[in-house]
């Protein structure tokens, strides 16, 4: 097994900038039918399942997308397993997205929302460690929005699922 070499100090750091950076952002901007941030979990957010199962499972007008943590971009850029099979077959998790606002918007990894050296930082992590990251973002996201109890359980099976699954995928390079 080998060891893991994490500068904490920097990853504290990191994580601290991208909390604040959450808390500076607005609410939506009610421009929708609905309400742009919900208030409560949605049916069906917070499912586990691989990305193209979940697509398959859900509906255009649900509000619901599903989100890979950690992303679909570390996977390929980290652990160089091909991009297709990552968005199809990698693990996600239901987050809700209307179409404005939304946690998933929210997220760090989510489109531009990082900055290049933040992106270089995060893509330098052990597949663990953004797996930590990226739940950590999400955990933060649904304690604003008062729904954390609800969704914990989730997190917790989430990555207990991952942790199980990217570990043999590391260790065989199956991807």
């Amino acid at each position: 097994m080998r060891s893991l070499q994490v500068d904490t100090e920097k990853l504290g750091n990191l994580i601290s900038k991208f909390e604040r950076k959450v808390d500076e952002v607005p609410k939506g901007t009610g421009n929708t039918v609905k309400d742009v941030d919900s208030k409560n979990l949605l049916p069906n957010e917070g499912d586990i399942g691989t990305y193209k199962d979940l697509i398959k499972a859900g509906s255009p007008s649900d509000d619901i997308t599903p989100h890979h943590v950690p992303s679909k971009e570390f996977l390929v850029r980290k652990l160089e397993w091909d991009s297709k099979k990552v968005k199809n077959d990698g693990m996600a998790m239901n987050v809700e997205q209307p179409k404005t606002g939304g946690r998933h918007r929210r997220t760090e990894t989510y489109g531009r929302n990082m900055t290049n050296e933040e992106k270089a930082y995060y893509y330098s992590l052990e597949s663990r460690d953004a797996l930590a990251f990226d739940l950590l973002n999400l955990r933060k996201i649904y304690i604003e929005y008062n729904v954390y109890k609800e969704i914990l359980p989730n997190l917790r099976e989430y990555a207990r699922q991952a942790r199980e699954d990217y570990y043999k995928k590391e260790l065989k390079k199956e991807w």
